[in-house]
């Protein structure tokens, strides 16, 4: 399971032959300003959220368990 799940960065998110190299389809975007810019390759979740102590992620939680719960086990 953990060797399906890739993690990346920005320029992970924007390099489309790095992500097809890899077989990447699904794309968590956990930013509130990096253009979904694979959306008719990939498909995408957004999570509108700075990357900042103060924010409450545990409210994406299961919004991000179903995302990944459809591409693995669907």
């Amino acid at each position: 399971f953990h060797s399906l799940i890739k993690k990346g960065n920005t320029h992970d998110a924007q390099n489309l032959d790095r992500l097809t190299q890899h077989g990447i389809t699904h794309i968590i975007n956990s930013t509130p300003d990096l253009p979904s810019s694979w959306e008719k390759k990939c498909q995408y979740l957004r999570i509108d959220i700075f990357d900042l102590p103060s924010q409450n992620i545990r409210k994406y939680f299961d919004m991000t368990y179903q995302f990944i719960g459809l591409f693995f086990f669907f």
